[in-house]
């Protein structure tokens, strides 16, 4: 997907986006961060088509998204929204096989098509043996996990996800971003996800997108955006920059500079 030009407002007066031009590369994992307000979730959403743009176009596969027909764009890219809400008593098997309405019409008959999608979304997110659960009986870790197998249902090459950690403690934050990461690495899915962790980020992700008073100000792979010196600029924080054999490249908080 190429972004040219991206602007957007919400009331027509103050732009939430400028102006933003950014690219997503295929098979990779790519994170867009930034401060608050800072545009990341508009930025998701228009390249959801779910915002229009005020001006700029977003291009997908080489064609305007604007120009995709709902259903042909639902066989595109699936979304997972920072907030999901779904009837308590639907089991998981059920709400997972809603990802199968972008392949047929609303009141056909369930395909082996269907059912192999869901059962394939089911075992990458290890649901196969909570399938007849209800949605109340789940915890937070696992009722993100079933909405990311809906979107796997969808069997689409991208996959979208906002803030999927927000909400879930240590543990299952982990979790879930070890699952995205294998679904990008094993299924070769093309995934862009809003983040506010920036060590997740660098840790995960193959590309970043870091925005700031709604413009995509750098873009590039996280050695090369992250320094301590561009994490001052956008966050306005002093960091330290560490590598480590286990851990990889991380970030250090040091302080925001200001002295009592």
């Amino acid at each position: 997907m190429e972004l040219n030009g991206i602007t957007y407002s919400y009331d027509r007066k103050t732009d939430q986006l400028q102006g933003v031009t950014a690219s997503i590369g295929q098979g990779k994992m790519t994170a867009i961060i930034g401060p608050n307000g800072s545009g990341k979730s508009t930025l998701l959403g228009v390249m959801a088509r779910n915002l229009a743009p005020r001006s700029g176009t977003a291009v997908l596969d080489g064609k305007a998204i604007a120009a995709y027909k709902p259903k042909e764009l639902a066989r595109k890219l699936a979304v997972v929204h920072q907030r999901n809400d779904a009837p308590g008593d639907l089991t998981v098997e059920r709400l997972a096989y809603y990802g199968r309405l972008p392949h047929r019409s609303l009141f056909a008959q369930r395909s082996e098509d269907d059912e192999e999608a869901v059962e394939w979304a089911l075992g990458c997110t290890n649901l196969l043996a909570r399938r007849g659960a209800r949605i109340c009986e789940l915890s937070g870790g696992e009722r993100q996990r079933v909405w990311i197998a809906l979107a796997l249902a969808q069997k689409t090459p991208i996959l979208f996800l906002d803030e999927p950690t927000a909400y879930l403690d240590m543990y299952y934050q982990i979790e879930l971003l070890e699952l995205i990461r294998r679904l990008n690495l094993r299924h070769g899915l093309t995934i862009v996800i809003v983040l506010h962790d920036m060590n997740q980020a660098v840790r995960y992700c193959d590309e970043i997108i870091v925005m700031k008073g709604g413009q995509a100000v750098l873009q590039g792979t996280p050695e090369q955006v992250v320094t301590a010196r561009t994490i001052k600029d956008i966050y306005g924080v002093d960091v330290v920059v560490r590598h480590d054999e286990l851990a990889g490249m991380y970030i250090v908080p040091v302080g925001t500079g200001e002295r009592n």
